[in-house]
This record gives structure tokens, C-alpha cells and sequence, in this order.
């Protein structure tokens, strides 16, 4: 004979504790199991049942729906019967333990404890802040803070700037970021007097990997090796010399037009496909000659704006592709 609801409710309430839930997220979670139990009875099953658990899920939904209840609290239910089902298949729950490691005041402890409670966060915040915050209470406490109380804006930026010294500049910012919200958690529930937003307004650098330069005898063999005597040998030294020299894309090359080329003043001047910002380079004087000769020598007579067409007709615009691959 199965196990009746209130028999696996009365067992995971025990589940629940001793995986270091709070009183009152252990109350909240009995509350809404109990009241599932309540419909089973009403309906005549003693057991779990499936028809009742979506009955219960779809009254959930249009709730939602509605806007009567929020999408944080609609979750919630949706993972307690998921609990619920969990228990009844196989006699455990994918829980993650809350239990608190050892070497923290009943302080910091509680405060640990209420992130798991906390109505705001996401599915996935409650325990990517507790990562966080753990190891910065464990910092506040090494630093003799017993509470709150002694912890101001000079004490985050010294925790931040302890970061600072051993961390990549991606995982800073990810830091910034969770400490960041445990500070508006801890003002929202009453901890603090204020949230810190103005210590965290800073924008941390991103890192970018700097690619390996071309081997400068590489280049200077590749461009040695173009037939210059031919309209696409003189295009094409044009595109890599230009390339090489002022570090364009190929999308940014192909699309290069005559007004953006000052010739006076030895610049060109395009906004970049890939972050739409304006950037102004050095025209150099060999990348200038270059141009020169294609544009005079090769070019074929087109009233397009582009400097670079296909040697074939129709005599179109490059292809970023093209430019790439046919070389």
C-alpha cells in the first residue's frame, strides 16, 4: 500500500530540516503542502495523485495569470509540488543543502540563512548569492565586523579591492555584481540603513585576448607574391596592405568609400560594422600609393561609392567573404 500525502509531507518536513532550512521557509513550505493535502481529501484520494497536483498547478496558473499572485510566488508552488512528486517517486529531493559551514557567529549564520528566503530573487539567485556573500562574511568577520553595524561604504571597497589583487577582472565583476545584491537585500529586509548603490557604480574593465600579430616576413612574402601588373593583383595588394597596416576587418575594408579616405590630411575616418563607432586611422603613405594605383590603374568604371568592386561584371561591391577567401 502506498504511502498516504500527509505521511510524505510529515517525512519531507524532516527532509527539509535537516538540509538547514529555516523555520520559516519550513513553515511556508508546510503551509503550501498541507493545503494540496486539503484538496486531495476534498476530492476523495488519501494518496497523491497526479489529476489533483495539475488541478492544483492549473488554479496556480490562472492566478498568475491574472496578476493575484506574482511570478516569484507562482514558482515557488510549481517547485514545492515538484518536491512533492520528487518524494512520493523516490524518497528524496533534489535539495542543496543549506547547512552553514562552522567558523561563522549565529549572526552571520541567520543572515546567511534568510538569503534562501528572500521573495525577490530568481530561481538560481538565492544560491549563486550565497556563494558569493558567504566568502565576503567570512572576509567581514576575519576583519573583526561582528555585525552590520560596523560595515560602510570604505569596508565594501576594501573587501572589493581585496578581489581586486587576486582575481581575473571577469570574476571581479561577477563579485561586484552578487555583492551588489546582497547589499539590496540586506537594506530591503531591514539589515542596513542604506544599500551601498553608489560603491558599486564603477564599471570593471573587460579583458580582451590580444591576437598574435602576422609574422612581418610572412606578410611581406604574401604581398611579394601578388602579380601587380594585373587589375586584381593591384586590388588585392591594396586590401592587404590595408589590412596589415591599419588593422580594419574585411567587412569594414570592402565597404571603404571615397569620402571616407582624406587624402589632404593622410586619414580614414569609418564606423566600425562591429561596434558602430567611429574610429579615424592614419593613411599611410605606401597604403595611400596602393589605393592610389588600384583606384587610377584597376578600378573599373563604376558610380558606386565603394573603392573596391569585383573585377568581373556586374562590377559590385566586395563581398567580406570574398575579400577573404579569394586573395
Amino acid at each position: 500500500m502506498n504511502q498516504t500525502i500527509d505521511l510524505l509531507i510529515a517525512e519531507m518536513e524532516s527532509v527539509f530540516r535537516s538540509n538547514g532550512y529555516t523555520e520559516r521557509s519550513v513553515q511556508a513550505k508546510m503551509y503550501t503542502l498541507h493545503t494540496i493535502a486539503k484538496i486531495h481529501r476534498r476530492k476523495g484520494f488519501n494518496e497523491l495523485n497526479s489529476e489533483v497536483t495539475k488541478y492544483f498547478l492549473d488554479v496556480a496558473y490562472a492566478r498568475y495569470q491574472s496578476r493575484e499572485i506574482g511570478k516569484v510566488w507562482y514558482l515557488y508552488l510549481v517547485k514545492t509540488v515538484d518536491y512533492l512528486t520528487q518524494y512520493q517517486a523516490k524518497s528524496e529531493m533534489d535539495l542543496v543543502s543549506r547547512n552553514i559551514p562552522s567558523g561563522l557567529s549565529l549572526y552571520w549564520h541567520d543572515i546567511l540563512q534568510e538569503i534562501w528566503d528572500y521573495p525577490e530573487w530568481n530561481e538560481k539567485s538565492p544560491q549563486n548569492i550565497r556563494k558569493y556573500a558567504l566568502t565576503y562574511i567570512k572576509w567581514l568577520q576575519s576583519r573583526g565586523h561582528k555585525t552590520l553595524e560596523s560595515v560602510d561604504a570604505s569596508t565594501i571597497r576594501a573587501y572589493l579591492m581585496d578581489c581586486g589583487e587576486r582575481m581575473a577582472l571577469r570574476s571581479l565583476d561577477t563579485v561586484k555584481h552578487c555583492i551588489k545584491k546582497f547589499h539590496k537585500f540586506l537594506f530591503a529586509a531591514g539589515k542596513t540603513g542604506e544599500d551601498f548603490h553608489d560603491v558599486f557604480s564603477f564599471a570593471v574593465p573587460q579583458e580582451h585576448k590580444v591576437k598574435k600579430p602576422a609574422d612581418l616576413d610572412e606578410v611581406a612574402q604574401v604581398l611579394s607574391a601578388i602579380n601587380r601588373e594585373t587589375a586584381i593583383g593591384r586590388r588585392d595588394y591594396a586590401v592587404i596592405l590595408l589590412a596589415v597596416v591599419t588593422g580594419l576587418h574585411s567587412v569594414d575594408i570592402v565597404g571603404l568609400t571615397f569620402d571616407e579616405i582624406d587624402w589632404i590630411n593622410g586619414e580614414i575616418t569609418v564606423i566600425q560594422s562591429k561596434t558602430e563607432q567611429s574610429i579615424a586611422l592614419p593613411l599611410t603613405v605606401d597604403v595611400g600609393h596602393a589605393i592610389q594605383d588600384y583606384i587610377l590603374n584597376a578600378r573599373p568604371q563604376s558610380t558606386l561609392p565603394n573603392i573596391f568592386l569585383r573585377t568581373r561584371p556586374p562590377f559590385l561591391q566586395m563581398g567580406a567573404a570574398h575579400a577573404i577567401s579569394n586573395l
